[in-house]
């Protein structure tokens, strides 16, 4: 796909902390906008997923910072669903972290993935895998973020906490209105249990990866809706809008 005109937003949440909501997917059959999250702290720059490529990248970057390219990044790919780690190949040179699930999903799913996705890429997209692989927990004490394993949305998601900011990116763990569930049939208890997690940190923002950011009251509602579902209640979701998007979700 080449496209010249902006189709992207960027927003400031706070000081050096930057909202980048990209429409390309909009027109497609998936019908979302997609965020990533930038923390600038110091020299070093902490990125939350990278998106459909290094092209899109690059004119975000450009527009930030003149010097983009001498700057030191940390990266993190909230799980391996490809429109979150397509742009990892724009920081080759720098740390690429994530749950050593997402290492084994990457490798396993992206050739289907780019067989049938490779017309939103603006170039040709290689492989990227993390070079930085956990399991429960990392912490920067310096600039006071802590990223942790959070099984939901899919089994290999992790979310990072700017303690210093009071911001959360939670990848796809979050939705308005309700969040994307891909497989019902496997329970809600380990979503459940990530999304208690979250309301516990008290985060004032909470960033998703698609559409809007979300406030603690819209977190405790993804929350009711997975107790519905594990309990049996969706009779009432079922001419919900969000409902049948969500049902049928396949990002």
């Amino acid at each position: 796909m080449k496209r010249s005109e902006k189709l992207y937003q960027i927003t400031s949440l706070k000081k050096g902390v930057y909202l980048v909501n990209f429409d390309e997917l909009m027109n497609t059959e998936y019908k979302t906008t997609t965020n990533i999250l930038l923390v600038e702290t110091g020299k070093r720059i902490f990125v939350c997923d990278t998106y459909l490529g290094k092209s899109y990248l690059e004119k975000v970057f450009g527009e930030l910072w003149n010097d983009f390219q001498d700057r030191e990044y940390v990266v993190f790919n909230s799980h391996a669903h490809w429109d979150h780690y397509w742009g990892n190949s724009f920081f080759l040179k720098h740390q690429i972290i994530a749950h050593n699930l997402c290492y084994q999903a990457m490798q396993r799913s992206f050739l289907v993935d780019y067989q049938r996705n490779q017309n939103l890429a603006q170039e040709n997209i290689e492989l990227c895998l993390p070079n930085l692989l956990f399991s429960k927990k990392i912490v920067f004490p310096v600039e006071q973020v802590e990223v942790f394993y959070t099984p939901g949305h899919s089994e290999d998601g992790i979310s990072i906490f700017f303690l210093k900011h009071g911001i959360l990116f939670a990848g796809d763990n979050l939705e308005y209105l309700i969040p994307t569930y891909c497989d019902f049939s496997k329970g809600t208890i380990k979503y459940q249990e990530t999304l208690k997690h979250y309301l516990k940190l008290e985060a004032e923002i909470y960033v998703p990866g698609h559409e809007k950011v979300l406030s603690q009251l819209e977190v405790k509602q993804n929350l009711k809706y997975l107790d519905d579902v594990q309990n049996g209640i969706i009779d009432k979701y079922l001419d919900d809008k969000y409902f049948k998007k969500h049902k049928t979700n396949i990002l």
